[in-house]
């Protein structure tokens, strides 16, 4: 069914916002299992056993989060998702946002990690990674970038100087505070203060946080390590145009969004420095990412080489990177061929929420806040927007 129109995209957009801000921005999330203190206690601190009840609670389709004692949280990452959404609806004309753009960031303040120096924020919920275990709010390049980010755009649309401040303050967090590697004149940045990693979407959302808060700064070590971020990634692009999660072998796959994030992160560097190099660079990587990741050209494919599963983050970031890119090629068709898939297929009218993941043999109905109602309103903030800009 073709439901692609203003009113309608309008309509599910606010109706999604009200039911987050109803619920007070509360939620569960894919990778929470962690704040049972049932399944905790049974860990007996393994580092597997972890990783191995983080997963099944992701991947189960039923929620047994209240017979483990999972409480719902505020997920700071949801937060910086729906800042940069309210700030794009009001930016355009669609929602006076400013009181609720100032309620998320009075959150923001309460839900920092208090034992770095500058403002920061990691998850809600401890998480074992194979590489690294994370205690609760730690914080995270990611979350991070993404809440910094949001604050410099809440900063352009509503004028109030404490977006502004501490979005650079968060800037300053990657540059001081974040671990960095060396590969010949090249630095990656880590994932966290705590670790080592060279993952190429935190690297470049941890220097595109920086571009944001050099624009006010304009300190000539932070443009140098910048353009030294970039170029680490920028030289590890594959020659089909794509770019592995990470450099490790074990960490060799291409998804979505990730790769949405480094495409993104790419984009904010060439509107910043244009040089020819680099925008020959992004279109290969995007021309690599239109190809292969949409299934008969509506249906957004968590990795590049099979259908399943079909994930609400991947269609969100989906539709975040094909608005981007229009500028440099017209992807109308595909965008609304994956909006009337995205709500054909993930989206509650009754209950007015999305659906987390579709596998080739059940849908997966649970309502996330982070990962399926914060990245859906940020999509649907820029769809919209793209739709005004479009006429």
């Amino acid at each position: 069914m073709d439901r692609f129109s203003k009113e309608f995209i309008e309509e599910i957009t606010l109706k999604l916002l009200n039911k987050i801000r109803g619920e007070k921005y509360s939620g569960y999330d894919p990778y929470d299992a962690l704040n049972s203190p049932i399944l905790n206690f049974l860990s007996f601190k393994s580092k597997y056993l972890k990783i191995v009840y983080t997963q099944a609670f992701k991947r189960l389709p039923i929620n047994l989060r209240k017979i483990f004692f999972v409480k719902r949280g505020v997920n700071p990452k949801t937060l910086g998702l729906l800042l940069e959404g309210v700030s794009i609806l009001s930016e355009i004309g669609i929602l006076d946002g400013k009181d609720i753009a100032i309620e998320i960031l009075e959150k923001l303040k309460e839900l920092r990690s208090g034992e770095y120096s500058h403002f920061s924020w990691g998850y809600n919920f401890p998480w074992q990674s194979r590489v690294f275990y994370l205690k609760p709010l730690t914080p995270t390049i990611v979350n991070t970038s993404f809440i910094g980010n949001a604050l410099f755009k809440a900063y352009e649309v509503f004028k109030v100087e404490e977006f502004k401040e501490i979005g650079i303050d968060s800037s300053l967090f990657v540059f001081e505070e974040i671990n960095r590697s060396f590969e010949g004149d090249t630095v990656c940045f880590s994932y966290t203060p705590l670790d080592n990693t060279m993952i190429h979407n935190s690297n470049l959302l941890g220097a595109s946080l920086l571009l944001n808060g050099n624009r006010f700064l304009k300190r000539k070590d932070i443009e140098d390590i910048i353009h030294k971020s970039f170029k680490y990634t920028l030289n590890h692009q594959n020659e089909d145009g794509s770019w592995f999660y990470a450099e490790k072998k074990m960490q060799n796959w291409i998804d979505n969004f990730h790769t949405g994030f480094v495409l993104d992160s790419i984009l904010k560097y060439y509107e910043f420095y244009p040089f020819s190099e680099v925008k020959e660079k992004l279109l290969k990587g995007f021309k690599f990412y239109r190809e292969n990741f949409f299934e008969d050209w509506r249906i957004p494919k968590y990795y590049h080489d099979r259908i399943y599963p079909i994930d609400i983050h991947s269609i969100s970031q989906s539709l975040i990177t094909l608005t981007k890119f229009q500028r440099f090629e017209d992807n109308s068709f595909l965008i609304k061929n994956v909006f009337n898939y995205m709500v054909d297929n993930f989206y509650s009218e009754k209950r007015g929420y999305f659906y987390y993941r579709k596998g080739k043999f059940f849908t997966n109905k649970i309502d996330y806040m982070r990962w399926s109602q914060g990245w859906s309103f940020k999509a649907l903030s820029y769809l919209l927007r793209f739709l005004n800009e479009k006429g």
